[in-house]
């Protein structure tokens, strides 16, 4: 088909960064360990003394590294939500040069209003997102003081 701007080539997958490896061998782990320690506290749940006292530490300590994790990914979303949410946006004549070198032509005014709204939508969605979380937290630490 002529004059078809789709892309043809086929990318190659993207190398995961050290981060992401670091993360996704971070829940496999936590999710074996967790898996473990279930199976042995349903094996040896009757026993009495310091494997009882392992196995509370083992749990407490599965749980805190599964918190600890869970407050990552929060502060991962909340790091990348305000990257987008705090970006200003781009003015009409900066949004024409762009589509101009990604289009290789001279972009239309619909083109135009709809890269804008794109924009406009996602940083909205972005402070949507960091309001709940903020506003979570805040309402998380009027219930906890018992207000």
């Amino acid at each position: 088909m002529t004059g078809s701007n789709e892309i043809t080539q086929v990318q190659p997958p993207a190398r995961l960064s050290l981060w992401a490896r670091f993360v996704r061998f971070a829940v496999r782990l936590l999710i074996a360990a967790s898996a473990l320690e279930l199976l042995l506290v349903l094996c040896f749940g009757h026993a009495q003394g310091s494997f009882a006292s392992f196995m509370l530490g083992a749990g407490l300590v599965i749980f805190s590294l599964w918190l600890c994790l869970l407050m990552l990914f929060v502060f991962l979303f909340v790091w990348r939500a305000s990257q987008v949410a705090f970006t200003p946006i781009p003015g009409p004549a900066e949004i024409k040069t762009q589509l101009r070198a990604y289009l290789g032509r001279q972009p239309t005014l619909e083109e135009m209003n709809a890269a804008q709204q794109m924009i406009k939508t996602r940083r909205n969605e972005a402070l949507l997102g960091l309001g709940a979380v903020f506003g979570g937290l805040y309402l998380g630490g009027h219930v906890f003081k018992g207000r």
